[in-house]
């Protein structure tokens, strides 16, 4: 990348004559400072290219990385307040699910949390995309499936370790195991 920003930089001063003469140190500048803005390097196409891959990402519900979130910012600021703002409305989903005692619990706390994306936000569609997919990840995790149903089968199970004479270790192997649901 530094030979080509180098040549670049030769290219766009043959005209001077004391390119030639140049110091390292003039060199160096200008390759931090073409470095510091990465979009003024990019030809058409590859903007083109980020844009597209961005707004996949975007519509899939998916994070993007620091380089893209990056690249967002200085490009459509309007666009990544909006991505900012849909993060934390996934990242406070994900906390409250942390918390959940049930899957009838979680359940509520991912329908109410897509049900709260206002009808007229204009980034519905990628809100509602990026609930519903970190919903997803989360009835994945071994954390969803030890939940019990419901709250009265939490209550139940809260009691039961209560009571210190009906408890045997082979109770925690027994839960600690994989549970296999049937498909239909």
């Amino acid at each position: 990348m530094k030979d080509v920003l180098i040549c670049n930089y030769a290219k766009t001063n043959e005209t001077d004559k004391t390119t030639n003469a140049m110091g390292k140190g003039q060199i160096a500048n200008y390759v931090l400072e073409t470095m510091k803005m990465p979009e003024s390097d990019m030809q058409e196409e590859e903007k083109q290219k980020m844009d597209e891959k961005i707004q996949a990402k975007l519509k899939a519900g998916r994070k993007l990385t620091k380089e893209e979130e990056d690249y967002l910012k200085q490009t459509n600021p309007q666009l990544y307040q909006q991505y900012k703002r849909i993060r934390a409305m996934v990242n406070a989903m994900e906390e409250k699910l942390k918390n959940a005692t049930s899957k009838e619990e979680a359940n509520d706390i991912i329908y109410f949390s897509i049900s709260g994306v206002s009808k007229n936000d204009p980034y519905k569609e990628y809100a509602i995309t990026a609930l519903q997919r970190s919903a997803s990840e989360y009835k994945k995790t071994s954390g969803y499936n030890r939940l019990p149903q419901t709250a009265e089968d939490a209550k139940k199970k809260n009691n039961k370790k209560e009571d210190l004479f009906s408890w045997t270790p082979l109770e925690d192997i027994i839960e600690a195991q994989p549970k296999f649901e049937a498909l239909t």
